[in-house]
């Protein structure tokens, strides 16, 4: 689904138009996958939804990671803010 020939406003504007925010597929953003899988991410902001890929990183397999610090973040392509839903890639 994302283009690597296509810049990244391209395939944001062209991942908008394949992925309706009412399609059933989006699910909260507490059950996505934390394993590093990319996944499509949407986030909200001033401007509205933004569709945006990335994966969850996970800082608890670092070296210098200790218990309290933060335990991970979103990665996206992007960087959009937040996400609160998530949808498998479909790589057909």
């Amino acid at each position: 689904m994302w283009d690597k020939t296509m810049s990244y406003k391209e395939n944001h504007e062209r991942v908008l138009k394949l992925c309706s925010l009412e399609d059933n597929d989006w699910q909260p953003i507490d059950t996505a996958p934390k394993d590093g899988t990319e996944v499509l991410l949407v986030s909200i902001d001033s401007s509205g939804p933004n569709v945006d890929m990335g994966y969850w990183d996970d800082y608890t397999t670092r070296h210098l990671w200790e218990e309290g610090d933060l335990e991970g973040e979103w990665n996206t392509d992007l960087g959009r803010g937040d996400p609160i839903l998530w949808m498998p890639i479909n790589k057909q």
